[in-house]
């Protein structure tokens, strides 16, 4: 069912040149906030979503970015996060110093621990062959679940990643998350060049979206 409902979807709402009408041909609520920030929210393929620029306080990026999560209902066992590797490279050099201090200071309350290192820290970098060195060079993929990851990765999701507007380079920070169920996007935002990048960054988001839901709908089968 997904998998037929992605490909009508992919065909018919491609087209948006406005993010009010990428959110308009998919029947969410759109709002132009102060400050150039921007909302939106309602229901992708019947899963609650939600998108906004915003101000973020994340150290990785830069004045506002892209935050985007559909609460898909999959199982919290499959977990996975989409990187691009100068970020990743990144959160290992803050892991890397986060233990450095910890032994030069010794026993006591260890400091909180973003996410984002927990799951470079916890999940593999998997590869896999179909896609080519240019994708493993600018991205990495996490997960203890390679072979589902795999799937849900194909040949569509790879050339997305890779055909980003040239603005959009291998150093932008850019995530998509897998994780406790829900489908989550973080990238820095690019106001300049929007809304190419922005409308790029969510028609990605929506069919990383409907695949993960497709291979759910092939597993119960």
């Amino acid at each position: 069912m997904f998998e037929s409902l992605l490909r009508k979807r992919t065909h018919h709402f491609s087209k948006a040149t406005s993010l009010a009408e990428w959110a308009s041909l998919r029947g969410l609520d759109y709002a132009e906030l102060f400050d150039g920030q921007h909302a939106m929210g309602g229901e992708l393929f019947g899963r609650a979503f939600r998108a906004e620029r915003i101000s973020t306080r994340r150290p990785y990026m830069k004045g506002t970015a892209w935050m985007a999560r559909c609460d898909l209902g999959l199982s919290p066992e499959v977990e996975a996060v989409v990187l691009n590797r100068p970020l990743k490279r990144r959160f290992e050099g803050e892991i890397e110093e986060m233990r450095a201090q910890a032994s030069a200071v010794g026993a006591g309350k260890p400091p909180p621990v973003a996410e984002e290192l927990i799951w470079t820290d916890e999940f593999p970098d998997q590869g896999w062959s179909g896609p080519d060195d240019f994708f493993w060079d600018r991205y990495a993929v996490l997960t203890d679940v390679r072979e589902v990851v795999r799937r849900w990765i194909n040949e569509e999701a790879v050339d997305r990643l890779m055909s980003w507007p040239s603005a959009v380079t291998q150093e932008t920070p850019l995530m998509y998350m897998l994780v406790r169920g829900k489908l989550y996007m973080r990238m820095q935002a690019m106001p300049a060049a929007d809304p190419a990048v922005a409308l790029h960054a969510l028609d990605t988001m929506e069919f990383l979206s409907g695949r993960a839901l497709a291979l759910m709908d092939q597993s119960k089968r």
